[in-house]
């Protein structure tokens, strides 16, 4: 599981926005743990957070239709 996560996170911004995705269709880690895990690793400085959280909440938001639908 780490390399995993290792090989999201080396991806940058892609890689978080693909967790981002992919915790919402398959909620293992709770929305909290994931984002403060990518906060305490990719968020270097206050711009940087801004960015990560823009780009995590855009990834998520398409994610969440299908779950609204219930589909």
């Amino acid at each position: 599981m780490t390399d995993l996560l290792s090989a999201a996170l080396g991806l940058g911004l892609i890689g978080a926005a693909c967790l981002a995705f992919t915790e919402k269709i398959l909620p293992v880690p709770p929305s909290h743990v994931l984002l403060l895990f990518l906060g305490m690793t990719r968020a270097s400085d206050l711009a940087a957070l801004g960015v990560l959280l823009a780009v995590t909440t855009l990834a998520s938001t398409p994610a969440s239709f299908p779950v609204r639908a219930g589909v």
